[in-house]
């Protein structure tokens, strides 16, 4: 945190941390040959923050266990479960799944009027 040193005792220091994920799918006749995985970090002086890139291929048709299995790149095999499972007969085997997960930190700080 820069200006760590201006915090003084009794100021209050408000920090909030949000997540998201995103899954973009990519038809498997159209997709590029995707790198593994991709990852980035906020530049020096910027709000603290993570985005991660995960590509990964549906490699068995599960749709009545709603269920998408997936194997990633780097060779790991894993299930996802999709918030609407009805939508799993819109990804066909062989597809491209690109999952994005991003973090990021912001913190504030607020002084306290001292009463006199």
């Amino acid at each position: 945190m820069k200006n760590f040193d201006q915090i003084k005792e009794k100021d209050v220091v408000k920090i909030s941390y949000e997540q998201s994920v995103s899954i973009t799918v990519t038809d498997a006749a159209t997709a590029e040959v995707p790198q593994d995985t991709t990852s980035a970090q906020a530049d020096s002086g910027a709000k603290p923050s993570g985005l991660t890139h995960y590509k990964a291929t549906r490699h068995r048709p599960r749709q009545d266990e709603g269920v998408a299995s997936l194997k990633g790149h780097d060779g790991a095999d894993f299930t996802i479960t999709p918030r609407d499972p009805a939508r799993l007969g819109q990804v066909n085997v062989g597809d491209l799944v690109t999952i994005s997960y991003t973090e990021a930190v912001a913190a504030s700080v607020q002084k306290v009027k001292l009463k006199k």
